[in-house]
Parts: C-alpha cells; sequence; structure tokens
C-alpha cells in the first residue's frame, strides 16, 4: 500500500469526495452523487495497478520520443527505413513501366485447371489485335462489322 500510485489514487479521491457535499449543496444531489462516482475512479485504477501501467507507459513513450529526437543513430535509422520505402516503390514503378512497354519479357503461362469429369472448353477465336491493345479491341471490332 506503500505505493506512490496507490498514494496518488487515494488521494486524489479523497479530495474529490469530501469535496462532493459542497458540490451536492451548490449544483444539486445529481451533480453531488456523479462527483463522489468520479472521485471513487482514481482510487480503484490505483488499487488495480492500472494507474501505475499507465505512468509505465507513459514514462516508456515519453524517454522513446525524447531519446529519438535528440538522437543521430536513431534518425539515421528512420532514413535508412524511408531509403528502403522509396526503393521499393520505385522498384514498383520500373516493373509495372517495363511490363506495359512491350518488353521482351514473355507472360507467364497460366496453368490449365480442370475440374474431374468436365469436357475441354473450347477456345474462342484470336484476334488480330496484340496483347498490349485492349482498349482498341471494342473500336476494331465496331469498325470491321460497319466494314471499315
Amino acid at each position: 500500500m506503500g505505493s506512490p500510485w496507490v498514494l496518488f489514487g487515494l488521494a486524489v479521491s479523497a479530495v474529490m469526495v469530501v469535496a462532493a457535499p459542497f458540490m451536492w449543496r451548490n449544483r444539486g444531489a445529481r451533480f453531488g452523487l456523479r462527483w463522489i462516482a468520479v472521485g471513487l475512479v482514481p482510487a480503484g485504477l490505483a488499487l488495480n495497478g492500472i494507474l501505475k501501467l499507465a505512468g509505465q507507459i507513459t514514462r516508456a513513450v515519453t524517454t522513446f520520443f525524447g531519446r529519438t529526437a535528440f538522437s543521430p543513430m536513431v534518425w539515421s535509422g528512420y532514413a535508412l527505413i524511408g531509403a528502403a520505402v522509396v526503393i521499393w516503390l520505385v522498384a514498383r514503378f520500373v516493373g509495372a513501366r517495363s511490363a506495359t512497354s512491350g518488353g521482351t519479357a514473355a507472360p507467364p503461362a497460366q496453368p490449365e485447371v480442370r475440374r474431374r469429369g468436365a469436357t475441354p472448353a473450347v477456345e474462342p477465336a484470336r484476334s488480330s489485335v496484340p496483347a498490349g491493345d485492349d482498349d482498341f479491341a471494342d473500336i476494331e471490332a465496331i469498325l470491321k462489322r460497319r466494314g471499315i
């Protein structure tokens, strides 16, 4: 019971419960009862150990950010992580760019999947449109139908 967190929680609760009758008299019974209810929360948090845990989390977070803000070693680590993300994004852009520009790489073959007992599917007739010109396939079909 000698923990500073428990003593702090009990002290805050004691002050709020002692002030509750004054609030009751000035603002009414509803406000006074709410003041007592809120006043019991710090003691409950302290006795459960949650107040101590909150203090440890706060101390750890402030220590972490304090060390981060003033450490060149930590900032160089952040710079390396940032460089890795930029390189990753550039690699994705370059890969997407080379795939759409009609590079020499052939598209990967897709394995044929069949169910047991299924008859082979009839493949549709291949059009004369190159694989990269899917946007113009509809337009070309319309022009062929019109005889243009």
